[in-house]
């Protein structure tokens, strides 16, 4: 933790336990992004889209194009096993 915010902020919370508030742990960089909880799951998933994409060296429409697809066949398949007898 001190190499990524810094041992003037680490420490305390280490050997501590010290909280940090949301915007001061965005500000000194303990996290990357500060999300409402009732968006958390969206901003998840917006943002490891956005990581894979940048991965890859894809736009983000052609990954979303395969999701949906992926997404469409995994269902079928569920389908299909539940109507299994």
């Amino acid at each position: 933790m001190p190499a990524l915010i810094g041992y003037k902020e680490a420490v305390p919370m280490v050997l501590m336990g010290k909280e940090v508030r949301p915007d001061k742990a965005k500000k000194i960089g303990l996290v990357d992004v500060v999300v409402d909880p009732f968006a958390l799951e969206s901003v998840a998933v917006r943002s490891i889209l956005l990581h894979t994409c940048a991965m890859l060296h894809i736009s983000s429409f052609r990954l979303a194009v395969v999701m949906i697809l992926l997404c469409y066949h995994i269902s079928a398949f569920v389908a299909s096993l539940l109507d299994y007898e």
